[in-house]
């Protein structure tokens, strides 16, 4: 499978190794994902069951508007003839279709940014739509968590080049630097004061460290924006390090 990222090869000239295992990770994921399929969304998850000879039984559990939006993002990668191996005969194109038509329904602001993140990237002729809905769900209350305004953020970055998002794209911007308390993101852009709510905040997972890295550098890229970056660069920075220890502890 012939992938259309120009990331790849960026990683080849200063890691073969790691570039490898990209594409042998890319490869296994279009080779399962065709099972994960469910009227134009993919599964949440796969549950095991063993059988009674020992061996296991996968079945998909779940769907999820989410996924869907993400899996599109991964598939605009590939050419269309890998795009219809994954989807049954048809495009990323069409899967954005599917997921436009129930925007209407759409009242998680994460789900509409994906949604509209995936519209951009492909020039999709829903992309105004997309935005008015993520518009609409954001001047009722911005996501209180990090992963999520990282996702607002790339989907407004994405359309920037296409539609008027500066102001929107300002806000996104600013919340998400002041989000950040120390060298590294927690779980929530707010602080909530109940007990529970409050130590669950402060605790980041690597996906509310990965999704503003990625937020801010795209955000770099389009307009040259150097606090951005500087942020971007000091978090990777920070997981690589905390990587790095926690190899030389275990091994």
């Amino acid at each position: 499978m012939t992938w259309e990222s120009p990331r790849l090869g960026l990683l080849a000239s200063s890691d073969q190794g790691s570039a490898g295992l990209v594409t042998r990770l890319l490869d296994i994921a279009v080779g399962a994902l065709p099972s994960m399929a469910a009227d134009g969304e993919f599964t949440f998850t796969v549950n095991g069951t063993r059988r009674p000879d020992g061996t296991w039984r996968l079945t998909p559990a779940g769907t999820s508007v989410r996924y869907a939006a993400i899996t599109a993002l991964g598939l605009l990668r590939l050419p269309e003839q890998g795009q219809q191996s994954v989807l049954g005969g048809e495009s990323a194109h069409d899967l954005i279709t599917r997921l436009a038509k129930r925007l209407d329904g759409v009242t998680d602001v994460g789900d509409a940014a994906l949604i509209c993140w995936a519209a951009a990237e492909a020039g999709h002729e829903e992309l105004p739509q997309a935005l008015r809905r993520l518009t609409a769900l954001l001047a009722r209350q911005w996501p209180a968590h990090v992963v999520q305004t990282a996702w607002v953020l790339s989907a407004l970055v994405a359309a920037r080049p296409l539609l008027e998002v500066e102001m929107l794209l300002a806000e996104a911007r600013e919340r998400l630097l002041a989000a950040r308390p120390g060298r590294l993101y927690p779980h929530r852009v707010d602080r909530p004061s109940a007990a529970g709510a409050w130590l669950r905040a402060h605790v980041g997972s690597f996906a509310a460290q990965v999704y503003p890295v990625q937020a801010f550098a795209r955000l770099h890229r389009s307009a040259d924006d150097q606090p951005a970056l500087a942020v971007a660069n000091d978090v990777a920075d920070q997981l690589c390090a905390r990587a790095n220890r926690e190899m030389v502890r275990v091994g």
